[in-house]
């Protein structure tokens, strides 16, 4: 992802409530440098997105999914 306005930011916010009550486990990838430090440096989304979901590619997501999953 390489740009989000404040309404993909409410949609992140509300996907990770929503995975959360689910007890699914959601990571976000591929999001460009931007984006991540728009939530890296905003106080309420880093409250409401944990920096341990933002991994920077799918691969990266892929291998931390089997390491606390024992895939």
């Amino acid at each position: 992802m390489s740009y989000v306005d404040s309404m993909g930011l409410d949609a992140l916010k509300e996907l990770y409530k929503d995975a959360q009550k689910n007890d699914v486990t959601l990571l976000y990838c591929g999001l460009n440098d931007t984006v991540l430090h728009i939530i890296e440096n905003d106080e309420i989304l880093r409250a409401a997105i944990p920096q341990s979901i933002l991994r920077r590619s799918l691969n990266d997501a892929l291998l931390h999914l089997s390491t606390i999953q024992n895939v």
